[in-house]
């Protein structure tokens, strides 16, 4: 098998890796020239490409069996058009790829709203920018005839990510739990989707969602003033993966995520 990994950053590296480790021929793009270096040391060979909104770089790229999509949509700084733009660069991209015959899609469970709630995977808020980028991956697959699986990621949390650094005191909603999910674990996750048969979408998040202010007492070590009374969150559900995949989290809890030196 050879993989690419659009967008070998926090999540993409440490999964081009595992796969290097497991014997897989990995190609990871990068938009900097000093990042190459880091790629290599991997086992990683590293490819200029670039979606500006429209392609750059090296089409060899996408010469392989099954493709990652791992980039950030940046929406703050570049806009929703721009970011839509880039994702249907990529669609026509891989559509064109006849030896090309799955996709990872890497989105968000920002896909959802904001209300209190259980969310499962047929709940999005179908005028979020993230699930049109998502429906314009799943349709191109569709009809290119390709295996596709999108796997919306909780917060993403692991070693330089630590909860104690995202969450105040002061401004934080302390009675509401969180959705994380540890790196490795989001790693993990991603590499039992690529291995696996199943199609689909699926949410990555931990099964244990403690309240932000449970984190701040019992993690970070925060004495906090008066006793939380929890108020109805926004809560992700992964059931699905986990019971589609056989797929079992080695850290459920965000209170004992293992801590960065």
């Amino acid at each position: 098998m050879k993989v690419s990994i659009l967008g070998c950053g926090w999540l993409g590296k440490p999964l081009g890796k595992l796969l290097c480790d497991n014997g897989i021929e990995v190609k990871g793009s990068f938009r900097k020239i000093e990042s190459a270096g880091s790629l290599q040391l991997l086992g990683i060979e590293p490819f200029y490409v670039d979606f500006k909104p429209y392609f750059t770089g090296d089409v060899a790229f996408f010469d392989i069996d099954l493709l990652v999509i791992s980039i950030p949509p940046r929406l703050k700084t570049m806009g929703e058009a721009y970011y839509l733009q880039q994702i249907n660069e990529i669609a026509d991209v891989l559509s064109k790829k006849v030896l090309l015959t799955k996709v990872i899609f890497i989105s968000s469970t920002s896909v959802y709203g904001k209300e209190p709630g259980f969310y499962t995977e047929n709940e999005a808020d179908f005028s979020n920018v993230l699930f049109k980028a998502e429906e314009i991956i799943l349709n191109a697959c569709k009809n290119s005839s390709k295996q596709c699986v999108v796997l919306r990621m909780a917060g993403l949390m692991g070693y330089d990510r630590e909860p104690c650094k995202y969450l105040n005191a002061a401004t934080s909603e302390l009675a509401t739990g969180v959705n994380y999910v540890f790196q490795d674990d989001a790693v993990r996750a991603i590499f039992t989707a690529i291995y696996g048969e199943e199609q689909g979408v699926f949410n990555i998040c931990s099964p244990i969602h403690p309240l932000r202010g449970e984190i701040l007492e019992h993690r970070c070590g925060v004495k906090l003033a008066s006793k939380i009374a929890e108020k109805p969150s926004k809560l992700i559900d992964s059931q699905l993966f986990t019971d589609t995949f056989a797929f079992t989290f080695t850290f459920p809890d965000p209170l004992t995520y293992p801590k960065g030196e």
